[in-house]
């Protein structure tokens, strides 16, 4: 038998892996990795699709068993990372089918995160940083640590000090703070203080933890607002601190890319 991958572009391990074990008559299939959530409430049915526009179909008794494993809800969420397996016998044209059907769900995470409009600092609704992060960090293969899937998912990886689960990562959007040409958000790391001698990062963490580190926000509502320009920066302004997760210390820095609404995303 031969191992030899299945996909022709793929970004990185992060957000699309795949190998293929391939006999006289059968295929053997696993992948994973970041994923756009197909959920059909009225049909029962959830499907995946992939960076690769491959669209893996899972059965509903893998589903469910995912579901409870690790309080999954495909119904509430937008993008995932995944894991699954696929097996099927004589079709040699597995590759061009770009389907996938009766797919084993194997492992399924939220990686939506929290964005907020707030209308003035110290709202109800604002967040404030209790923690730095570390850096932001690409999830492709380049040096790009910002990512705009479909021209509607800005997503990232977020390197930051963690050994308790209670972190929260708010992109926090606010009006009175945009200029002309730009889209600008500022990235909150609040929740339980970490204290000082820990080390464990969540990008360390990543493969346990899928969650911990990958960030997807639907940015498509702040969008609508610059769809008219020919050309527009987005940036993420967040406190980062390389050395220690001392926010006193910390400085600001300006993460961005360039998005063209009338471009292909």
């Amino acid at each position: 038998m031969k191992l030899f991958k299945i996909s022709t572009f793929v970004l990185l391990s992060v957000l699309s892996f795949s190998s293929c074990m391939k006999s006289d008559k059968n295929f053997s299939y696993s992948g994973g990795g970041v994923v756009e959530v197909q959920h059909n409430s009225i049909a029962g049915t959830t499907k995946f699709l992939d960076f690769n526009d491959i669209t893996i179909e899972p059965t509903r008794i893998s589903v469910s068993s995912v579901e409870a494993q690790n309080k999954f809800k495909p119904s509430e969420t937008e993008m995932a990372y995944v894991i699954y397996s696929y097996q099927e016998e004589g079709n040699e044209n597995l590759f061009y089918d770009k389907v996938l059907k009766n797919a084993t769900l194997n492992y399924a995470v939220s990686v939506d995160a929290k964005t907020e409009r707030v209308l003035q600092s110290g709202d109800k609704n604002d967040s404030i940083s209790t923690a730095p992060i570390l850096r932001l960090r690409s999830l492709m293969n380049n040096d790009k640590e910002l990512y705009l899937h479909k021209g509607r998912y800005l997503m990232t990886g977020v390197d930051y000090y963690i050994q308790k689960e209670q972190h929260h990562l708010t992109l926090v959007y606010y009006p009175q703070k945009q200029v002309e040409g730009k889209l600008i958000f500022h990235l909150r790391h609040s929740g339980v203080k970490e204290t000082s001698s820990v080390y464990t990062t969540s990008y360390q963490m990543f493969g346990t933890y899928p969650s911990f580190y990958i960030k997807s926000y639907n940015i498509m509502p702040y969008l609508i607002n610059v769809m008219h320009k020919d050309e527009v920066t987005i940036e993420i302004h967040t406190m980062v601190n390389e050395n220690s997760n001392d926010l006193d210390v910390a400085k600001e820095k300006i993460y961005s890319l360039t998005y063209k609404p009338n471009s292909a995303n």
